[in-house]
């Protein structure tokens, strides 16, 4: 039992944590808890101190076998009673290792001990006297051993507080999620293998967003959404809400939001920012938002046909998120009215009679419109606005 010591291993873990930290990447950083590291670097790294039970000790016998020659010189076998004393203790994953640790403060034996069948086995002569004593011994080196635990523990939580939250500085994952759009979508927008099949297979595909790339600005610059993006970015959304018009049944007792959640999921399965992630997510009940730190620039809103005012709900909604000119925003209904024809016939009209209308309204197709719209506020700002409509009577 002349080991290690509690405090030598938790001074050369340190510095083991420290060098994981080190390792780690903006992309497993980002969107993470410096709390969630430390628990994390806490399970792997530290010890669980050994809690005895209230329990009775158990006793087991051993008998040790071995030769010795007499004064006749004659081998003889020898027989030695060795007793072995129990203590039960609360299951720890790392109670071997530590059996073969040390605290500050030990008591030298010669007796044993080992780990096995929830309890610590202390080897003793089967002397009512040694076997106390030889108990005593082992209750305090274990106290010297959860001593010594408890103030590696105490120290450990700050050291990794202050290595992740030093990292997480240098590499910019917490306060960099996106700087602008050259940096966020330019941290390589881009297409997995399975989604470069997937997007192979969506009609008129303009450009692929994995080819988004522009070259790093020398001052700061608005962000902006190319147009042949955002037109990949219509044809998914177009390629997946086609399928539900094929097969309406799949989404007729569906709510806005659910049918948000499975526009997103195609959103994401197809484009990715790289080691970032997902590019879109959900910001509100329906919608599909995709943003830089400056402002939004991308958002979609999943609504279901119920009448005009269905228009006007949701493009007060996208120009509330919408913050610069060269900014995109999309309403996608759906109806389920048995008349699609009086609800093309309706688009219009809605769209016309909102106040934030500027220029003309273009009908891209049959199912399909695109206008500028001033943003809140600054009349001399305009976002183009597209409205897809989409047929899912069962």
């Amino acid at each position: 039992m002349n080991g290690i010591s509690i405090s030598s291993y938790y001074q050369a873990v340190r510095e083991r944590i420290r060098q994981d930290i080190v390792a780690l990447e903006a992309s497993q950083l980002e969107g993470t808890v410096v709390e969630e590291w430390i628990d994390f670097f806490m399970t792997k790294y530290a010890f669980v101190p050994i809690e005895l039970k209230q329990e009775p000790p158990i006793l087991e016998e051993r008998v040790d076998k071995f030769q010795r020659t007499d004064i006749f010189d004659t081998l003889r076998t020898v027989e030695r009673p060795i007793a072995l004393v129990g203590l039960p203790v609360e299951p720890n994953i790392n109670l071997k290792d530590l059996l073969s640790m040390r605290g500050e403060t030990w008591i030298l034996t010669s007796s044993e001990w080992e780990y096995r069948d929830g309890c610590i086995f202390v080897e003793t002569d089967p002397n009512p006297d040694t076997a106390s004593k030889a108990v005593e011994n082992a209750k305090k080196n274990i106290d010297s051993l959860n001593k010594a635990i408890n103030q590696g523990n105490a120290h450990l939580p700050n050291f990794i507080r202050e290595c992740v939250q030093q990292r997480m500085d240098t590499v910019g994952a917490r306060a960099q999620k996106f700087v602008d759009l050259a940096e966020a979508l330019g941290a390589e927008l881009k297409l997995s293998g399975e989604a470069e099949r997937r997007i192979s297979q969506v009609p008129q595909v303009k450009k692929s967003i994995a080819e988004l790339r522009r070259p790093q600005p020398r001052q700061k610059a608005i962000p902006k959404l190319e147009a042949d993006v955002f037109e990949t970015i219509l044809d998914i959304i177009g390629a997946q809400a086609l399928t539900f018009e094929r097969t309406p049944q799949t989404i007729a007792k569906l709510e806005e939001d659910d049918i948000r959640n499975l526009i997103l999921s195609a959103l994401n399965a197809v484009l990715n920012l790289g080691a970032l992630g997902e590019a879109f997510s959900k910001q509100g009940k329906t919608d599909i938002y995709l943003s830089v730190p400056e402002g939004g620039i991308f958002i979609a809103e999943c609504k279901v046909w119920h009448g005009p005012h269905t228009i006007g709900e949701s493009i007060d909604q996208i120009l509330g998120y919408l913050t610069w000119r060269d900014a995109y925003g999309v309403v996608i209904v759906f109806s389920r009215n048995k008349g699609f024809s009086g609800v093309l016939d309706a688009m219009p009209g809605a769209i016309e009679g909102h106040d934030s209308l500027r220029g003309k309204l273009y009908q891209i197709d049959e199912h399909h419109w695109s206008a500028r719209h001033t943003l809140p506020g600054d009349e001399q700002q305009t976002i183009e606005m597209h409205y897809l409509v989409y047929n899912v009577y069962a």
